[in-house]
């Protein structure tokens, strides 16, 4: 029912009576308990807040500290918990129906319904058509979805599954589940409600909690929540192979047990902190560390540096991964002044003294010194592969990117931009815009014969598509390959050899069919430089490509720009208006976050009339008050857009009546 993004109209907040109204309405209507329908309102120091939804729907939601709670449908009092109400008071609906095991939460998290043979255990009281029940799975106590009865109990029995069997059909309509439009609400508002009862839920799907009845390895192994597998496998089908579900299980399990069965390396110093290191082993990592520093990590560029630079940039960093920080004082040396000094003996470096600091100053380095090679070559006939600590924090550093760029993916929309507000570094994957190349119909005898040669390559490179796209270099590579392959080029005419071609038919009509006018006569000879260049690109359409993420769009021609716009509405009232924005791939509803966010404004979407030159379902941003030059600048800072491609128009911007 919440699959798709909630129009909202407007909010206002709501004092302590409604809350209590609202109370005793859902202990009455709902038949709940005085205290669960307390729990799930907030009590009195929950901020309660009335969302409404525009005309003609009359669907109103309640928030109390941000997240959505109840649904009244008419307006008038048709209400609805949502599972944020059953994560506050899970028995608010009675005895909830329980999957069979966690892999079938996959497909219901994608919107799917809840089919027969997905259904582990159902609630003993009898039931009827259009009952509503929680939806849990093994081993976790915090609902994921309710959903509404499609038959009743009297034929659920009659299907075999109260008898233990696999029945078939649909058992649940889901009316609410995790992940959906009403959890993209409560990411995106401001007061950060939370978003995951417990550690079960995760990104494709929900677990068992550890420790909480069941098998718990069974639990974990059974999370077959891989979202690039069967992704184009029907959610019917999917909930109805279950035996394939208990194979995969069982893989996954082993695979589980194996992980957790593999053995800790006894001898890693990080897992000994007590260990005592003498004098004589500190000392030979200093030096392998700074052998290593000076062979593959010191720059001539960087040089002149201070010691204790050297040191904490270069020298450090060099260590062995699983060893622990080197120290001087540890070491046989005692000072650094000292290392430095005894390193400047042996010749490995040279250096000075700085006058002013009294500090010493590497002002070179000796890579190819025997004691230097001697170190790193008995090293090298190691048969594991050394890793250094700036190698295993940059690895580090590149696995955690990787794991904050998917838990942005579970974001879209408004959602995605509130959640780039918590943390500045999870900022919108930047925009790619490449001009391309199509080659028209008048250009098609050309790639043909190249595809037709005897070269191999050029058979891949220019087989002909209406829709391949090639690049600058890709287009004029096939004119000038045509031209070593067909074209005189080397004749006894001297102005051949100064740069011009002959031209055979195919590419005079490629170059110039529908160009000439009638009674002009075709040329013969042209310059090899206008050939290969404005003749043969000027005849191609051009188009530009767009990538942002995994996103990506094809547009003809130039592309349009961004109009950021001023206007008076409603007397003296002043607002900006974003236009075009999706050309650029930027999702209204994270527009509108982010210039709420940016500009400290109320924004709103805006649906726009389809004209000759709009496409149906554009949409517009309007924030209040005049706010052009800021929309502008985050458009192009926040979002990438070229400041070639925004267009601003002020109204205000200037003197008499409208400044």
């Amino acid at each position: 029912m919440f699959r798709k993004p909630l129009p909202v109209t407007g909010t206002h907040k709501l004092g302590g009576s409604d809350a209590k109204r609202l109370v005793k309405d859902l202990a009455k209507k709902l038949r709940l308990d005085a205290d669960d329908a307390e729990t799930i309102v907030g009590g009195k120091k929950a901020a309660l807040e009335l969302v409404k939804s525009p005309a003609p729907s009359r669907v109103q939601i309640y928030l109390s500290d941000g997240a959505p709670i109840v649904i009244d449908h008419s307006g008038k009092g048709d209400y609805e918990l949502t599972y944020f109400a059953l994560w506050r008071a899970p028995g608010a609906l009675g005895e909830p129906v329980v999957l069979r095991h966690c892999a079938v939460t996959r497909f219901l998290v994608r919107g799917a319904d809840l089919m027969l043979p997905g259904v582990g255990a159902i609630p003993s009281e009898p039931f009827e058509v259009g009952k509503r029940f929680a939806v849990t799975v093994p081993g976790n106590p915090k609902p994921l979805a309710i959903g509404e009865t499609c038959v009743g109990s009297a034929d659920v029995d009659a299907r075999g599954l109260a008898a233990g069997q696999k029945g078939s059909g649909k058992f649940l309509r889901i009316r609410s589940c995790y992940r959906d439009a009403l959890w993209a609400m409560a990411a995106a508002h401001p007061a950060r409600p939370p978003l995951l009862p417990n550690e079960g839920f995760l990104e494709a799907g929900v677990v068992g909690v550890l420790g909480h009845e069941s098998d718990d390895a069974s639990l974990l192994a059974s999370l077959a929540l891989d979202e690039d597998e069967e992704e184009d496998e029907d959610d019917e089908r999917a909930a109805l192979d279950d035996d394939d579900d208990d194979d995969d299980t069982s893989d996954d399990e082993e695979r589980a047990e194996t992980r957790l069965n593999e053995p800790v390396d006894s001898n890693d110093s990080k897992s000994d902190p007590e260990k005592k290191e003498t004098s004589e082993s500190m000392d030979a990592r200093i030096a392998f560390a700074f052998a290593y520093a000076i062979k593959n990590v010191v720059k001539n560029a960087s040089l002149p540096m201070p010691s204790t630079a050297f040191w904490c940039r270069l020298v450090s960093p060099s260590r062995a991964a699983n060893a622990p920080p080197l120290d001087v004082k540890r070491s046989g040396y005692k000072k650094m002044s000292r290392l430095f000094a005894e390193l400047a003996t042996r010749g490995w470096l040279t250096g000075k003294e700085d006058k002013r600091t009294k500090e010493f100053v590497v002002t070179s380095v000796c890579r190819t010194h025997a004691e230097i090679t001697g170190l790193l070559s008995s090293h090298e006939n190691d048969d594991d592969a050394f890793e250094t600590a700036r190698d295993a924090e940059a690895r580090t550093k590149e696995t955690s990117d990787r794991e904050a760029e998917k838990r942005a993916s579970m974001y879209t929309g408004a959602a995605f931009a509130a959640f780039v507000s918590e943390d500045t570094r999870h900022a919108p994957p930047p925009l790619v815009v490449e001009d391309r190349f199509r080659a028209p119909n008048s250009a098609r005898s050309v790639f043909e014969k190249l595809a037709e040669s005897d070269s191999p390559s050029y058979k891949e490179r220019f087989a002909f598509s209406p829709d391949q796209t090639y690049t600058r270099a890709e287009a004029c590579a096939a004119a000038e390959a045509y031209c070593e392959l067909f074209l005189d080029t080397t004749g006894s005419d001297k102005r051949q050899k100064s740069g011009y071609i002959t031209l055979d038919t195919t590419f005079c009509d490629a170059l110039f069919k529908g160009v000439l006018k009638k009674g002009e006569t075709y040329p013969t000879r042209v310059r090899r430089a206008d050939a290969l260049g404005s003749l043969w690109l000027d005849r191609f359409h051009r188009v530009s490509f767009l990538r942002r993420g995994a996103r990506s769009a094809t547009k003809k021609g130039d592309l349009p720009p961004v109009r950021v716009e001023s206007e008076r509405r409603g007397g003296d009232r002043k607002v900006t208006r974003v236009l075009g924005f999706e050309t650029y791939l930027i999702d209204a509803e994270e527009l509108r976050e982010t210039l709420a966010r940016v500009l400290a404004t109320n924004c709103r979407v805006e649906e726009l009339e389809a004209t000759k030159n709009r496409a149906p379902g554009a949409k517009a941003v309007v924030a209040a008050g005049n706010a052009v030059e800021k929309t502008s600048a985050a458009l192009r800072t926040h979002y990438g857009v070229p400041a070639v491609h925004v267009a601003t128009k002020d109204v205000f911007n200037g003197k008499g009546k409208n400044k």
